[in-house]
């Protein structure tokens, strides 16, 4: 049977997103017996190794030629400067990959215009940790928004320009926050705006959205939300393709203007989404089918 190896690790209760996505896809890959520990070792026949995040060890599978996966969070450390490093050059100029796993389609687009590879790129949906579903998520409605702020001056602006229209709302900065209190505040928010300026995978997102609250928010701020189903997109970027990046001088009224839309949509079919979107066993299966990694768990094939 071909084996996948997987470096398991990460924190379920860590403040870093990275290490909460290591830990979940740990959690999930663990339960299938066709996903086994890394070690030191170079890879025996019929095994592949899935490297989540640029490390020392995929630049050693890459020099002896070794097929391997990349991804969700391997490239890069600055998406409008890709290649910035050598360890990202010689990365992207690897064309031995079995699969490059993403989470978000732009990000996808943006390995495929800057990879030597440009095949196989397989999206994913972070997996939920069992916790997580099991967490308490309905509560009354105490304000009408919260405001999930990840940047700088300009996304202040933004927010503050929101709070101007919300003020009861209570700005949640990234890295200044516990777990909990985003939880309460997303069970307690009719809205969450979610201000960032980018973001390959939005783990605070997938929580708040648990939590049943819609969220508001621009496709590559937010690839995780749903139009029209855990929350509402807004064209808030410049659209001058001569310039990187910049905010619309109108974000925070584009924004606040998908207010009433977001309020209505229904807490529990938002909450029912996210478990069926980021359900465990059914993102083990796709990275297994992408993988070509034959049997299952429980009777289940790939």
């Amino acid at each position: 049977m071909r084996r996948c190896r997987f470096p398991f690790g990460g924190d379920l209760n860590a403040r870093s997103g990275l290490d909460v996505m290591l830990g979940a896809l740990s959690e999930a890959l663990r339960r299938d017996p066709r996903f086994v520990p890394m070690d030191d070792r170079p890879p025996a026949d019929g095994e592949i190794d899935w490297h989540p995040v640029l490390s020392p060890r995929l630049l050693t599978d890459i020099r002896a030629g070794a097929t391997c996966a990349i991804g969700p969070n391997v490239l890069y450390g600055h998406s409008q400067a890709p290649g910035a490093t050598e360890a990202e050059r010689e990365v992207m100029a690897c064309r031995g990959y079995a699969a490059v796993f993403t989470f978000s389609r732009w990000y996808s687009e943006l390995l495929r215009l800057t990879m030597t590879q440009r095949v196989r790129h397989v999206l994913l949906d972070f997996p939920l940790p069992l916790m997580w579903t099991q967490l308490p998520w309905n509560a009354p409605r105490e304000r009408s928004a919260m405001v999930f702020l990840k940047g700088g001056e300009a996304e202040r602006r933004i927010a503050g320009g929101i709070a101007s229209r919300h003020p009861d709302a209570l700005v949640i900065e990234y890295g200044r926050y516990a777990r909990d209190a985003l939880l309460d505040a997303a069970r307690r928010s009719a809205v969450c705006y979610y201000v960032c300026r980018e973001e390959h995978f939005g783990i605070a997102a997938v929580e708040i959205a648990l939590m049943g609250c819609p969220i508001i928010s621009d496709e590559k701020a937010c690839p995780t939300v749903a139009h029209g189903i855990t929350g509402r997109l807004a064209p808030v970027r410049e659209r001058d393709t001569r310039a990187p990046f910049a905010w619309a001088s109108d974000a925070a009224e584009r924004l606040c203007d998908e207010f009433d839309a977001a309020r209505r949509l229904d807490r529990q079919f938002i909450r029912r989404a996210v478990l069926v979107r980021h359900d465990p066993q059914s993102a083990v299966a796709k990275i297994a089918t992408a993988l070509h990694l034959e049997g299952g768990v429980d009777g289940v094939t790939t």
